[in-house]
């Protein structure tokens, strides 16, 4: 099995995920995220999105 992991080829894809990873933590700051699972599925979520973001992946 041969995984092919490319490189973002564009600022745009970046600056998509930075903006989704922030909307989903402010999203969970002022409550419109609720429950323990919704809570932690999404802030998981904005953190990989984040992470991607800042390491072009």
């Amino acid at each position: 099995m041969v995984l092919d992991l490319r490189r973002n080829l564009s600022n745009a894809d970046r600056a998509i995920r930075t903006v989704t990873g922030l909307l989903l933590l402010y999203m969970v700051y002022v409550r419109l995220i609720t429950g323990i699972w919704a809570t932690t599925a999404a802030i998981v979520f904005a953190l990989f999105l984040l992470i991607e973001a800042a390491s072009a992946y």
